[in-house]
């Protein structure tokens, strides 16, 4: 069974478990002849450990395969229909879950169908999710929002010119990596190749800020790594044209998605 929906999150099993994945009902709400399911997903990660995941099944079908958070530019996604369910009930203790339900999957029909199953037993739903949390492995959620619609993919720019070296040296097959994730959040990793293994360091990371439509860089661009230093051919490049060089797969410009104001 494919996992869908949301956040991992790891836990210890007291022994030794069986291969098999368990599916354990947490919340069953039936409306109209409809039914929608949240399943606790139990795979083995381990030898003592398992993973648990918070499935939503509706009529028999999985809803959303990830937790991929909610865009900072809704206003972007003019063909989605939005159902909020109370945001200011959320804590900073909790996952925000914005689940998407694909028309490639389900129709508007189906949409409307899972949202009267899931309203009907809101509350029941809600304290569940709250509580599902495993000590010292990760936060508890609640759902926020419910999207009819395609969820929004990380988007990933790779510069025309590599500016860093691992301490493995420039000669390492390299590789720099900026990756816009729908929430805002952004990460930069630099890979390269060493002691017979792939080695990729987490090299910065940080939230988008939103401001009149636009997205822009929340703080200067720092690398502060023991691993990592600039290519002695790379000193002289600024900041900002080395991210005027970063290009997604179809050759769109980062600078066309984010501003660097610095």
């Amino acid at each position: 069974m494919k996992l869908t929906f949301l956040l991992s999150i790891i836990a210890v099993a007291g022994g030794l478990c069986g291969c098999e994945p368990q599916d354990n009902p947490l919340v069953i709400s039936t409306y109209n002849g409809h039914t929608l399911q949240l399943i606790d997903h139990t795979t083995v990660r381990s030898i003592g450990e398992r993973n648990h995941q918070a499935v939503l099944i509706f009529d028999g079908k999985l809803v959303s395969d990830q937790n991929i958070g909610f865009p900072l530019l809704p206003e972007n996604y003019s063909d989605w229909v939005i159902r909020n369910y109370d945001l200011d009930l959320s804590s900073p203790e909790q996952t925000p879950w914005t689940v998407y339900m694909s028309p490639k999957t389900f129709t508007r029909a189906e949409y409307d169908q899972m949202i009267a199953c899931f309203e009907v037993k809101w509350s029941e739903f809600d304290s569940t999710l709250t509580n599902f949390s495993t000590p010292n492995y990760g936060k508890s959620g609640r759902i926020e929002r419910i999207v009819y619609g395609e969820a929004p993919q990380p988007m990933v720019f790779r510069p025309a010119r590599l500016r860093y070296q691992t301490v493995y040296g420039p000669d390492a097959d390299p590789e720099e990596t900026f990756i816009i994730r729908p929430d805002g959040t952004w990460s930069f990793t630099i890979a390269s190749n060493g002691d017979g293994s792939r080695f990729v360091a987490n090299a910065a990371n940080g939230t988008l800020l939103a401001n009149n439509g636009q997205l822009s860089l929340e703080k200067p661009f720092e690398i502060d790594n023991p691993m990592l230093s600039v290519r002695p051919d790379m000193i002289d490049l600024s900041d900002p044209e080395y991210f005027q060089s970063f290009t997604d797969s179809t050759g769109k410009p980062l600078l066309s998605v984010i501003k660097y104001p610095f």
